[in-house]
């Protein structure tokens, strides 16, 4: 399974790139033979990876080249032109090679190795034209996955761009299973399984553990522009239909699905100068029947959230400069949504006790103070009532080490993973006091996790998400995640059981709800997750939205799935 799902993740994101190809195909002369320059690939390893880079050039040379059509440029003749140009190369230096070698593509990249996990960061420029570079970026786990997928990347290649009929051919055969590469015509895609005896009940794209049924499929949205910090569900505008908040750092989206479509209505942008937006929640708290949205906003070491409604086709701003973190969770005492708050300080990224937070006279403020235990912050738990019994609730929180926790109704530990769960890109800094330290220190949030009843058994399961970073997250202040999971857990009484997990998703998951988003009557599993774009010094990045559809399990007459 794990060499498969890798292959294709390497598969889908080579077709980025092949996309990319063709729409600069569709824009060079057709008279004539094509020109293509294919520049080294920039290594960067602790190790020697020539063989690795001279491969991805050798291939797609041999593979690109067709007699009386297109032509690759010698090798040599590259290493001639580039002569005095220092790599690693970016879109000036390639296009002024590609002068001197009278091409009209090129393609240059990088490949990182670290430890036996790989990436390859691709870039292809139109010579003569400034448009923006077309880019490509595919990780791997090892260097296995991804040279034999060069020689199926240089067949799309030649049967999308070139129309080589015996490369059509093939591909025709390959077509009915490949997922496309995003696109901004705002469909969505739909995928369906056949299913077998190791899927869940609740969808056949997850993979079971104590029972399995044959169900249903999921849909992804076209690429959004930017990374996704946080995401939430609710009918904001009272229409009957849910809508998808979609917060990156500097903007709130609001996107609609429908049908066949997922796009987007509305954003918010009135965000003040210096302002960074961490997490979104949605929900009807202060009982007037609609769900305001609660942003959780930090301006320097400053804690600034808001409150927004959304009255009329616009938001209006209800309160603002909030001193607290906020985060909402369904209500383990009862019906309903709660929201917690916990305020910061300069030396230190969470200050003081959590609280219940409140609406009073029209001003949002802090109620009754929580029990939780010491290692708690504002993100990194949930409250649920794990064993299907009422009365007060336990808890479950993922601690500094990102180890999961689970505590009784008295706040005593009772279990620990052995894995971690809810690491988090998402990061603060703050200069702690102690010690003397002069430089300031970084401390990374928590992603969320859901307490819900998914298989209808009146117990809460726990969800939660493991993104993978190759490191093992020893890279001090720097995370490099390259793929997320999200997984369902269940309390037996001793530990925490895996009931599902989703397939694993090529990316770091930022965040994910549970609600039904299109309309159907049956809820989902909406995760957003975003992938990387390396390009000078700065890193870039696009993210997508998926959702898997989830049919509750059949239910005996004593409550328990059968």
């Amino acid at each position: 399974m794990t060499k498969f799902t890798g292959a294709r993740k390497v598969w889908r994101v080579l077709a980025i790139l092949t996309i990319s190809l063709v729409m600069i195909g569709v824009g060079v002369a057709q008279a004539g033979i094509i020109r293509v320059a294919i520049l080294p690939f920039s290594a960067n390893a602790p190790q020697d990876i020539s063989y690795l880079t001279k491969g991805i050039r050798d291939m797609l040379a041999s593979r690109l080249a067709w007699q009386g059509k297109v032509q690759v440029v010698e090798p040599d003749m590259v290493t001639n032109a580039l002569k005095g140009v220092k790599a690693p190369y970016n879109d000036e230096k390639a296009r002024a090679a590609g002068e001197k070698l009278h091409a009209e593509v090129v393609v240059f990249g990088a490949v990182t190795m670290l430890g036996k996990a790989i990436s390859i960061d691709a870039r292809v420029v139109k010579v003569g034209q400034a448009d923006p570079a077309l880019t490509a970026f595919v990780q791997a786990p090892n260097e296995n996955e991804v040279i034999p997928k060069i020689n199926a990347f240089a067949q799309r290649i030649n049967a999308e761009i070139f129309r080589r009929p015996e490369a059509v051919e093939a591909m025709k055969h390959q077509a009915s299973g490949e997922e496309s590469g995003g696109g901004s015509s705002g469909k969505a895609e739909v995928q369906q399984d056949d299913g077998d005896e190791h899927m869940s009940p609740l969808n056949p794209m997850f993979i079971k553990k104590l029972y399995g049924v044959r169900s249903d499929r999921f849909w992804r949205s076209p690429r959004i522009h930017g990374s996704v910090n946080s995401i939430a569900v609710a009918d904001i505008d009272g229409d009957g239909n849910q809508e998808v908040l979609v917060l990156t750092a500097k903007s709130l989206r609001v996107y609609r699905h429908g049908g066949d479509y997922f796009r987007m209505v509305t954003e918010y942008k009135d965000i003040p100068l210096g302002a960074y937006l961490y997490y979104v929640d949605a929900g009807d708290l202060n009982g007037d029947g609609r769900p305001e949205i609660y942003i959780s906003c930090r301006i320097a070491h400053a804690l600034a959230s808001f409150v927004l409604s959304f009255d009329q086709g616009r938001f209006v701003m209800l309160e603002n400069n909030i001193t607290y973190y906020l985060r909402m969770q369904d209500n383990p005492w009862g019906e309903g949504k709660v929201l917690f708050g916990q305020q910061t300080a300069a030396d230190m990224p969470f200050w003081g006790p959590i609280y219940r937070m409140k609406w009073k006279d029209g001003k949002l403020e802090a109620g009754e103070q929580l029990e939780l235990p010491d290692v708690s912050t504002i993100y990194n738990f949930v409250l649920a009532d794990l064993n299907g019994t009422g009365g007060r609730p336990m808890c479950v929180l993922s601690g500094n080490t990102y180890h999961m926790r689970v505590y009784d109704r008295r706040m005593q530990p009772l279990w620990v993973s052995s894995e971690q769960y809810n690491a988090s890109d998402l990061y603060v800094w703050y200069k702690p006091l102690s010690g003397g330290a002069e430089d300031e220190s970084i401390w990374y949030f928590h992603t969320r996790m859901l307490a819900v009843d998914l298989d209808g058994n009146g117990q809460k399961e726990i969800i939660a998400v493991r993104n993978s970073d190759p490191s093992g997250m020893m890279l001090g202040r720097m995370r490099m995640f390259n793929r997320g999971q999200i997984f369902s857990l269940q309390w037996n009484g001793m530990s925490m059981v895996e009931n599902w997990r989703t397939p694993r998703i090529s990316g770091y998951v930022a965040d994910y709800a549970i609600a039904d988003v299109s309309g159907s009557g049956e809820p989902a599993l909406v995760l957003a997750y975003n992938m990387r774009e390396y390009g000078g010094l700065m890193d870039k990045g696009f993210a997508y939205v998926v959702a898997y559809t989830i049919k509750p399990k059949e239910l005996s007459s004593k409550g328990r799935g059968q």
